[in-house]
Parts: structure tokens; C-alpha cells; sequence
């Protein structure tokens, strides 16, 4: 993800990190073994997938932690949509042998524009910081990262949890195409 960063940072491009952290991930590894876990962490990334565009990158950077960068897109009203689908998707039970695991998400998301300093970096921590603003407001939310200078020291502006149709996001910059087909 890193050299993914650079590359965008040096292109000049504003664009959006949204770190997502599976919740309750270790209860379903230890009640159902490590093949029940290994199997939600096989199927968790094509949920995420399929609501993201061909254009977004998507990277595993922990044992149940993924990252999702997003170009040209720092609309906060369209990644919370996005943020919120994503919980619902991954809230989907699992089924492994015949037991359903139960897992949800908590979303920190980081917006990024050129100019405000080395994205690589930055933009991971700022993530970072939003994801356990989120868990520590109770998990399968998202929060985005605010910076210092937009209110108090640390502060995040929470984003709330709410379920939606499922209405699926559609690339502006390829019209008509989802990463599951043709629209």
C-alpha cells in the first residue's frame, strides 16, 4: 500500500483511506477454530470487493485489518454510504460447517488532498486514528479523521451506523460497470 500511496502522493491526487478492522474476529477464531477464521478471512475481502470500483486498491495490512484507497473520491457523504455498506456486507453471516459466524466491522477513514504533506504516512495514521475512534465508540461504525486544526486536538467526527438497502456504489469514472458485472 505504501508505494501505492507514494505513487498518488507524487501524482498529485486527493483521495480517501478507509481502514476497516473485523469486530469480534478473535471470538469466532477461538469458539470455531482457526479453519472457521481462515474461512471468514477468505470471504470478507469479496464482500468488500463487490462494493467497491475496479479503480479502488484493497490491501490486507494485519491479521483481520484491510485497507481500501479510494481516488479521487474524498465526498464524505458517498464514503459513508460506502462505509456503512461495507458493515452491512461483512455483518452478513459466514457459514463454516454448518455454524454461522458472526462478524461485523469498525471503519476509520482518512481524507487526503495534495499538499498537506507525505500521504504515505500521514494518511495511514490519520486512518488509524478515525478506526479506533470507532471502536472505542462501540465497533461496527465508521468515524473520520479530523484534524487538529478543524476542531480539538484529537477530535473525531463520528459517522454513525445505519442500514441502507444496499444500494451499490457505481464508478463514476467507468459508467455502467460494478466490480460483480455490467449494471
Amino acid at each position: 500500500m505504501d508505494h501505492v500511496l507514494e505513487r498518488v502522493d507524487r501524482a498529485g491526487t486527493k483521495f480517501a483511506l478507509m481502514h476497516i478492522d473485523l469486530d469480534s474476529f478473535k471470538v469466532v477464531n477461538d469458539s470455531l477454530g482457526h479453519a472457521a477464521g481462515d474461512h471468514v478471512l477468505q470471504v470478507t475481502p469479496g464482500a468488500m470487493v463487490d462494493e467497491t470500483c475496479s479503480d479502488d486498491t484493497m490491501t490486507r495490512v494485519g491479521w483481520d485489518e484491510f485497507v481500501i484507497l479510494f481516488q479521487e473520491l474524498t465526498d464524505k457523504r458517498t464514503l459513508g454510504s460506502i462505509a456503512r455498506r461495507l458493515i452491512a456486507r461483512i455483518e452478513e453471516p459466514v457459514m463454516f460447517n454448518g455454524q454461522a459466524c458472526a462478524i461485523s466491522a469498525s471503519v476509520g477513514i482518512a481524507l487526503w488532498a495534495p499538499g498537506q504533506g507525505s500521504a504515505a504516512g500521514e494518511a495511514m495514521d490519520q486512518a488509524d486514528v478515525a478506526l479506533y475512534a470507532a471502536k472505542n465508540a462501540g465497533k461496527a461504525q465508521h468515524v473520520f479523521f479530523r484534524s487538529r486544526a478543524a476542531g480539538r486536538p484529537g477530535c473525531n467526527q463520528y459517522g454513525g451506523r445505519m442500514r441502507l438497502s444496499r444500494p451499490r456504489r457505481v464508478c463514476r469514472r467507468r459508467p455502467g460497470y460494478r466490480r460483480s458485472g455490467p449494471v
